[in-house]
């Protein structure tokens, strides 16, 4: 566990380094290979929610995520259900973050369940997606995961522990056996646009969808008014980045680690 954890905080440091130096037209895993290649990939699309920006003091307020599979034909499927969960923050949630989410401390409280309870479920999840994608590897992609989703999640974990409430809690990513690595959206986001590939209006995780596919439209309305935001995010994440992952990147460096 000490050293999952050591490889998820090296993780954390080595996705901001690669979005300020990196090319998103390459890309490679630990292991030597590239995302793209001639083996099943299982990619778990993530999305967090919570009661501010700066990492040390937020808290979690809702856990999101979709799992694909990329299969050797280049197609994306479903795998399971959807991962959506409510976590009750220690705080009130501020009003401008209920605004903007949707999310309040009323609802938290009477659907929520407490972080370690939270995070026995998502591995739980991750570890039933892994075992019916059957895939050689597995990716966490999320939208600006490098400086908030995966800091966030981590910060948070180490918190609870160093409380003692999660001592025998599992690693955040414990549920991946073939966990190969994380991608940044918004790195590639903002790569794509300086190579010339495409020029969003904003690098806000909807702005280069509707530039990336014409689902855009379609998904702000499931947003607003059918799905839960969280997952609707998630799953907007990977209508986006498969038309990245299409690109078939190649090179020893570059927006996955």
């Amino acid at each position: 566990r000490t050293a999952r954890r050591a490889a998820d905080l090296a993780m954390a440091e080595a996705l901001p380094a690669c979005a300020a130096t990196a090319s998103c037209s390459s890309a490679t895993s630990p292991h030597g290979g590239g995302l793209a290649h001639a083996a099943l990939v299982l990619c778990v699309f993530l999305d967090l929610e919570a009661t501010g920006l700066f990492v040390p003091h937020a808290e979690i307020i809702e856990v999101a995520a979709v799992a694909r599979t990329l299969g050797t034909d280049g197609l994306w499927r479903a795998v399971g259900r959807d991962f959506r969960m409510l976590v009750r923050p220690s705080k009130k949630i501020p009003r401008r973050i209920t605004s903007l989410t949707g999310i309040d401390s009323a609802r938290v409280m009477a659907e929520g369940g407490e972080f370690g309870t939270v995070m026995y479920a998502w591995t739980h999840w991750l570890r039933s997606m892994e075992l019916q994608a059957a895939a050689a590897e597995s990716w966490v992609v999320g939208h600006n995961l490098s400086k908030y989703d995966l800091p966030l999640l981590l910060s948070q974990d180490e918190r609870c522990r160093r409380g003692g409430g999660c001592l025998h809690l599992p690693m955040p990513f414990e549920g991946l056996s073939r966990l190969a690595g994380f991608v940044d959206t918004l790195c590639l986001s903002h790569r794509l646009a300086a190579s010339g590939s495409f020029f969003p209006p904003s690098h806000k995780l909807l702005a280069p969808l509707r530039r990336w596919t014409a689902a855009g439209s379609r998904t702000h309305c499931a947003w607003r008014r059918r799905r839960p935001r969280g997952v609707v995010r998630a799953a907007a994440l990977q209508r986006g980045f498969r038309q990245c992952a299409a690109r078939r990147p190649r090179g020893p460096h570059g927006c996955l680690r």
